[in-house]
């Protein structure tokens, strides 16, 4: 009898060790960050972003739904979280190098974005016949807002996240990767966020208030992934466990989420730093956004993980163009009707808001493709394509050409 309970556990390993038809098998054991062809990247990691930003979109189309506000509690850590498990301090010389890499990787992206944003406004207003609103004042406002990043335009969460890396860095180069400092220093981040959010909670430049807890969520995720071996083993290794694991964390999240609604009638919002009742919001931000990012690696697929490679096209394009077109352009009548459904949980709105949101990620993806193989590619830090006089590749094959051309 344990002869054959053995022999069926073997068949059963087997079957699931089999070659996955998307590249991965389901019970793999082989470090998972060996499989991506980018070194810099890990596809489950981006599939998490996926799910995340579809997440906010869906947000942003229902706003005002119960399921929203415990959307709430994944849809912006998950990104923080990320940030942190991606972040490896060995690969730069000095602080310089990291900071002009971010910069590179974050600052330039979100000022780029922001530019594409007023231009798809200011075509609106032309479309519209509203050309007496695009005057030099409109262009200044625009301007100073881009300057200040107060939660003026779509990508106000990156400048957190920005903020937020570098914090980490800086933690982790302060312990020494000591675990008696890198505890202590996790605490006192969280204790940092909970007084600036009782005594202060004031907008600020580059909303600069939301890093408090943005580099607590990213130096957790940093300490998670590269420094707790066995916790990372146990969440990560496994597809299958991790998947059973991630839907575990992401229920137990959002069911101290809701009793937090129903009995103390509090929400949490990053938006609004409103964290609400903390001792039991911060740990369910925490469950729920893990659950995510643990999903993300049992479901991970090359169509979810490219996809989430675009997030920052799909985070300016949903609220400046996919919004707006969907509700005065493409589907008017519907998006009126379906909005003025009550209650606001109906089936159909939720309906309505999935729609909407795999519109916006598409057309992010797509924004994302145009950019890549434009000459502005660097809008979404990468490299031009080879074909472009100014790559590296074009110089190492044409060194004559160039030199003649400068």
């Amino acid at each position: 009898s344990s002869l054959s309970t053995t022999s069926c556990i073997k068949k059963v390993r087997v079957y699931l060790m089999r070659p996955h038809p998307l590249g991965t098998s389901a019970l793999s054991t082989v470090p998972f960050e060996k499989k991506k062809r980018n070194p810099d990247r890990i596809p489950f990691l981006d599939t998490a972003k996926m799910m995340a930003i579809f997440a906010v979109c869906y947000a942003h189309i229902c706003g005002g739904d119960f399921s929203v506000t415990l959307i709430d509690y994944f849809s912006l850590g998950v990104f923080f979280i990320v940030a942190g498990m991606t972040l490896v301090p060995e690969r730069y010389e000095n602080f310089g190098q990291f900071l002009w890499r971010k910069v590179k990787s974050y600052v330039i992206p979100i000022l780029c974005m922001d530019v594409i944003t007023i231009i798809i406004n200011v075509s609106f207003l032309l479309v519209k016949g509203q050309m007496d609103q695009i005057t030099i004042t409109y262009f200044f406002d625009a301007l100073v807002h881009m300057l200040c990043q107060y939660r003026y335009f779509a990508l106000w969460v990156v400048t957190s996240i920005f903020f937020s890396v570098i914090f980490t860095y800086l933690l982790v180069k302060l312990s020494h990767k000591k675990w008696f400092l890198e505890v202590p220093l996790l605490a006192l981040t969280l204790l940092i966020t909970l007084l600036y959010n009782h005594y202060f909670k004031k907008v600020l430049y580059w909303n600069f208030d939301t890093v408090f807890l943005g580099t607590f969520l990213t130096y957790f995720g940093y300490l998670l992934y590269h420094r707790a071996e066995a916790m990372k083993s146990l969440c990560f290794e496994v597809r299958v466990q991790s998947l059973i694991l991630g839907v575990i964390f992401l229920a137990l999240g959002l069911g101290v989420a809701y009793l937090t609604r129903v009995h103390f009638g509090r929400v949490f919002s990053f938006y609004a730093q409103d964290y609400g009742v903390y001792y039991l919001t911060i740990p369910a931000v925490l469950f729920a956004s893990l659950g995510i990012i643990m999903i993300a690696r049992g479901i991970s697929n090359p169509i979810m993980s490219n996809l989430g490679k675009a997030n920052i096209c799909t985070l300016t394009l949903q609220q400046s163009l996919i919004l707006p077109l969907m509700r005065n352009t493409f589907f008017p009548d519907w998006w009126h009707k379906i909005l003025a459904i009550t209650p606001i949980d109906n089936i159909q709105r939720a309906l309505f808001g999935l729609t909407g949101a795999s519109i916006a990620v598409l057309a992010g993806y797509i924004l994302y493709l145009i950019l890549l193989i434009s000459p502005l590619s660097f809008a979404i830090n990468k490299k031009p394509l080879p074909f472009y006089p100014w790559s590296k590749e074009y110089k190492e094959k044409h060194p004559k050409t160039v030199k003649g051309n400068e």
